[in-house]
């Protein structure tokens, strides 16, 4: 298959509402694992080129995401196969009116190529180019079916991104 997630969102309760996530795309598919407790499956298809899936969250969370202040963590980890051979991993953050700065980011994303073992932190605002944020190239903690914990804390306009338990960057300004 494609990615396998689970997140949670550190401010809300310990409490069970349900699997929150939702498919966004017709490409590809999303189902819960036979073989792994609380994992969800995202496949992607190769014709396609990419299949999305969203974390919907319960209003707690969603007002903590509101707020600019928040921590998202996931467990991702890529199978390669002919449908993802790329191999990669995309989390995306809605940062709309997160930042009083007209330069920040409309949208923020990490993405993980578990194949070339590249990570990427760039950042999307409407009717211009993507801009790099922070690259490194030749990390070690991305390996292909192997779980990678990611944990994206942001505050306010800035955000740390750690792997694994690993920090990679702390105070990266999104815009």
């Amino acid at each position: 298959g494609g990615g396998a997630a689970s997140a949670r969102a550190s401010e809300s309760a310990a409490e069970d509402f349900g699997q929150g996530w939702t498919q966004l795309t017709d490409q590809g598919k999303i189902y819960l694992s036979k073989k792994e407790k609380n994992v969800f499956i995202l496949e992607g298809t190769k014709a396609a080129g990419f299949s999305a899936g969203a974390y919907g969250g319960t209003a707690e969370q969603r007002a903590a995401v509101v707020s600019g202040y928040f921590t998202l963590t996931a467990d991702v980890k890529t199978m390669p196969n002919e449908l993802c051979p790329e191999q990669q991993v995309y989390i995306l953050l809605d940062c709309f009116g997160m930042t009083d700065l007209s330069s920040g980011c409309d949208f923020c994303g990490v993405r993980l190529s578990f194949d070339s073992r590249e990570l990427r932190v760039e950042g999307h605002r409407r009717n211009a180019a993507m801009q790099t944020l922070y690259a490194q190239p030749s990390c070690a903690l991305l390996r292909s079916g192997t779980y990678t914990t990611v944990v994206v804390a942001v505050q306010g306009d800035t955000f740390s991104l750690s792997l694994s338990g690993v920090s990679i960057v702390s105070n990266l300004s999104m815009g």
